[in-house]
Formats: C-alpha cells, sequence, structure tokens
C-alpha cells in the first residue's frame, strides 16, 4: 500500500467513526446545530481526501451527503427520522468503500444510494401550504388522556424531537392517536413546534410530564381535560426560582 493511500485509508477511518458518533449524539444534543455542522465538515472531508486520490465513487457519494447536510445546516431540509437512516446507511457504505480501497478491490459505486440523497434534496420541506392539518380538540379516545407537548421555540429538528416523544410515550403506553403522525415525522413533514397525542398508560401526569421534558428542545407538556394535573415544569437552579409564580396569601 503507498504512502497516500495508507494515509487516506486511516484518516477516512477516523472521519467515519468520528461520523457515527454524531448521530448517536445528534439524538440528545440540546442543540443539534453544532453536530450537524461536524456532520457536513467530515463528509466534505472524505470528499476531498478521495478526490485527490481519484477515488470516484467516494467522492460521488460523500459529495451528495455533503450537499443533503448543507441543506439541513441552512434550514432548507428538516433532519427527520426517515433522512437520518439514509445518512447512517450512507456512512456504512462509505465505509465499506474505504475497505475496498484497503483490499484493492473495485469500489462499489452504490448509485441508488446517490440517486436517494439527491432526491431527498429536491423533497418540498413542510410549510404552512403543507403541513399537517391541525385535529380539532375534543374528547381523548377511550382510556386516553390528550397531551399537547411543545417544543423549544429555535429548535431546529422539530421532527426528531418529536418523534422522540412519539417513542417515549409508546414506551411507558400506548399512544392512541397523534398529531402529526409518527409516518409525518419521520418523512419530516412536520411544519409545527408541536405535538397533540392521546395517550394510554397507567403512569400519573407527573410522571409522564417529567420523562418528557426531559427529551431534547421540550419546552412544555399540557394535560388536557377536565381531570388535568395542574402543569409542573421542572426548573432548576435561582432562575427556577425567579420564574416560579407568587405563592398564594
Amino acid at each position: 500500500m503507498s504512502k497516500y493511500k495508507a494515509l487516506f485509508t486511516e484518516q477516512s477511518r477516523e472521519h467515519l467513526s468520528e461520523l457515527s458518533q454524531c448521530f448517536v449524539r445528534l439524538e440528545t444534543a440540546a442543540d443539534p446545530a453544532p453536530v450537524i455542522d461536524e456532520i457536513f465538515r467530515h463528509a466534505h472531508s472524505i470528499k476531498g481526501m478521495a478526490g485527490s486520490m481519484h477515488y470516484e465513487p467516494i467522492v460521488a457519494l460523500a459529495h451528495r451527503m455533503e450537499d443533503v447536510m448543507g441543506a439541513v445546516r441552512s434550514g432548507k431540509m428538516a433532519l427527520a427520522p426517515d433522512l437520518i437512516d439514509l445518512l447512517l446507511k450512507t456512512v456504512d457504505s462509505l465505509a465499506a468503500q474505504v475497505e475496498q480501497v484497503v483490499a484493492d478491490k473495485d469500489i462499489t459505486t452504490h448509485e441508488e444510494l446517490v440517486e436517494a440523497l439527491r432526491e431527498s434534496l429536491s423533497e418540498e420541506p413542510a410549510t404552512a401550504a403543507t403541513k399537517t392539518p391541525a385535529k380539532k380538540r375534543g374528547k381523548a379516545a377511550a382510556g386516553g388522556r390528550r397531551i399537547l407537548v411543545t417544543l423549544a421555540p429555535d429548535c431546529k429538528a422539530a421532527a426528531v424531537r418529536l418523534f422522540l416523544v412519539h417513542r417515549k410515550l409508546s414506551e411507558m403506553g400506548k399512544v392512541l392517536e397523534s398529531t402529526p403522525t409518527p409516518e409525518a415525522m419521520r418523512r419530516g413533514q412536520v411544519s409545527e413546534l408541536e405535538a397533540e397525542m392521546v395517550f394510554d398508560g397507567t403512569q400519573s401526569e407527573a410522571v409522564v410530564r417529567e420523562a418528557l421534558l426531559s427529551l431534547p428542545e421540550v419546552h412544555s407538556v399540557t394535560f388536557d381535560g377536565p381531570h388535568a394535573e395542574p402543569e409542573r415544569k421542572v426548573r432548576r437552579g435561582k432562575k427556577a426560582a425567579a420564574e416560579a409564580p407568587p405563592e398564594p396569601t
């Protein structure tokens, strides 16, 4: 193996390892923007190194991943669970390509994956014209409690955050209704920073609220209905004391 080839494979493996860690951190990061920037930089670096070695199949795949992450960080694309799955598949394919270089094998082009990334760039993001119609609030399904979850005003990954809320509730019990639907969340077809779900579970409202407020960028959790317990958002530190409502006299 030539000196430059060895350097390429060593550095590419490092970038790919960091990429995998980025996607793990992305799920729990309070602010996803720095992680998104990091993913973009790693893809850009792999593309540049592969270009200098004329490994065109790697260039094509890394370049398309870079394009997608550029659109995400500029706000032109929603970072949705389905897109994350596609990007993780891209990381795995790039890793396989690098190992083909090490083994002196022909590099697989992964044309279908390159095309899938290209198509994701052309998908229309959720806007006021395409957003999921809000469901009229009414009586919750039998045995369920209606919950309104609102994200932080500056949340940049609403689809991912709301999907995590849906997943958490599904782990604690059963989600009978959801607006937007989990399918819309996975596709990034989410235009608002809130979701309404009907939850059927044995936990108290306080326990459910605390579990949801522990998720990244969840701002408030409200139970709707005549028997809803008063909201008690968990706050910490001096700021909490300053923001707490005065006690009745």
